[in-house]
Parts: structure tokens; sequence; C-alpha cells
């Protein structure tokens, strides 16, 4: 069977429909839900698509780009399904100067953090050489900077 250049063309039409963001292909859930608090104490919230934690930034609400030594806390809940627990108002700051994953059977585990990788609300996180899913997460409490060496 030929297809010619009508098939070849509502081919690539159709892959382009698939590739486009969640929310331009009717979408219903407004994203995930998201919490960033940063070392100062100020904390941005929202709903967001795409975002994840890398080696140098924390990418958070509204697709904003945080520099990672600046964020302190990252709580990320789906805002649909059976993950729609809130992030708590405040978070205990445990002692340490490593990153740690707060679980949410409450333990926690140290270590770098070497980052969280989303496809649409599907995060998986990576600590120690240990991948996990982010829905066994509570929140993560990134370390702080380490100081200015003079």
């Amino acid at each position: 069977m030929m297809y010619g250049r009508t098939g070849t063309a509502l081919g690539a039409t159709i892959l382009a429909a698939l590739a486009l963001a969640p929310a331009t292909r009717g979408q219903t859930s407004p994203g995930t839900r998201m919490l960033v608090q940063m070392q100062d104490g100020t904390r941005h919230a929202g709903f967001t698509y795409g975002w994840g934690i890398s080696p140098d930034t924390v990418q958070g609400p509204d697709g904003k780009k945080y520099d990672r030594p600046a964020v302190r806390i990252v709580c990320a809940r789906g805002a649909t399904g059976n993950d729609q627990r809130e992030c708590d108002k405040t978070f205990p700051a445990l002692p340490g100067t490593e990153d740690i994953v707060v679980w949410r059977d409450k333990s926690h585990t140290a270590g770098r953090i070497k980052g969280v990788g989303c496809n649409y609300d599907d995060c998986v996180i990576t600590q120690n050489g240990s991948t996990r899913p982010w829905n066994d997460v509570d929140y993560v409490q990134l370390a702080p900077a380490a100081p200015a060496q003079k």
C-alpha cells in the first residue's frame, strides 16, 4: 500500500501532536503541586509540569530555575490520583551537611541527591546510587552551600 505525500504529512502531523506538552493535548490535571523553600525561608509554591532537581538547579513552579545551593526544601505532590497529600506547612530542620530525603514513613537517608527526573507526574529520585519513585518521598532537604573559603 502506498501512502504518498498525503500519508507522510498525516504521519508527521500525528507525531507532532503526540509530542506536544500535556496542556496542549487536553491534559485535565493541573500538574504537580510544588513547594520550594529557600535557605533564607522564602517559599515559592504553585502547580507545574516538568519540575526536577539537577546537580546545579531546582526547576520549580512556573518553570523558574533556582540555584540548588539556595534551596533548602523541595516538596512535590501529584494534584490528582492517590498522591494528593499536602506539603507540610513547616519542615523540621534535620542536622547535617548532606542532602536528606525524608520518606513517607518518616525515615530518612542522607547523601548527595543526584537528581529527580519526571515523565509528566511520574517521577523518580536518585540518591546514593539508588533510584526510587518520588511517591515514596515526603520531602527533600538540600544541603546548604558550603561556606566561602578565605
